[in-house]
């Protein structure tokens, strides 16, 4: 610009200038308040952890690597104000930024009874906040889903899962116990009869995110259960704790 003109950057690192007796715009900054300041976000992992159970069981099967990762991440918001929750799941495999400077799988940030790496992890790669950590291992989740009287799940076709123990032999709602309910949620390879009637199986494509939807799914029906029917018995109240 010429001695007569003054430089002036605008909102948008937009460069222009000003005539002699020109003056700049103002501009103002607005505060936006919180959209809801009673919510929580709760990272919720499920550890895969047998110590409790017995590792004959086919939903544990003879794993070397128990308690050593997290299948199942997750970030549950809840707003006690409007009396909704949210779940976001993280595939396992998903790639991101890890602490240290390096790209690995997000189940890479998981260490048992420590969420510090893993909050850093969601915090870096997606700015995602974490107020709360719970850890939920094989037996507190087989405990909740036995205290509730086992939960109904609908199935189109017989499906198993050779990995996880799940055997469902029939259509139709099927009332899955803990030990049943735990080798749904961990199916990975989960294969259900197509067509149906021909005793052919078929995998689902879906891999993890076919978990992930099913899990969603299982956990909308189990909370429904738990404050429809058990919040008030002894037994619920001690599973949920």
């Amino acid at each position: 610009p010429s001695a007569s003109e003054t430089p002036v950057v605008m909102p948008g690192d937009t460069t222009t200038t000003l005539a002699p007796g020109e003056t700049a715009p103002t501009t103002t900054t607005t505060t936006i308040p919180l959209v809801e300041p009673d919510a929580a976000n709760f990272l919720v992992t499920g550890a895969d952890n047998g110590a409790c159970a017995d590792q004959s069981e086919p939903t544990i099967g003879n794993r070397a690597d128990i308690g050593e990762r997290s299948d199942t991440i997750m970030v549950w918001r809840v707003n006690p104000v409007a009396n909704q929750l949210a779940v976001l799941s993280f595939p396992r495999d998903l790639l991101v930024d890890l602490p240290g400077g390096h790209k690995g799988r997000i189940n890479g940030a998981y260490r048992r009874n420590d969420p510090s790496r893993l909050i850093d992890t969601l915090q870096r790669n997606f700015g995602v906040p974490v107020d709360h950590y719970i850890q939920i291992d094989f037996c507190a989740f087989e405990r909740l889903v036995d205290a509730v009287g086992g939960v109904e799940v609908p199935f189109s076709a017989p499906a198993y899962d050779r990995g996880s123990g799940l055997v469902i032999d029939t259509t139709g709602c099927v009332r899955l116990d803990g030990d049943m309910a735990l080798a749904y949620a961990r199916s990975r390879h989960y294969f259900y009869e197509n067509p149906l009637g021909s005793g052919r199986f078929k995998e689902d494509p879906a891999a993890d995110f076919g978990r992930i939807a099913r899990q969603q799914d299982f956990i909308r029906r189990l909370i429904s259960k738990v404050v429809n029917e058990g919040l008030y018995s002894p037994d619920v109240a001690s599973a949920l704790i």
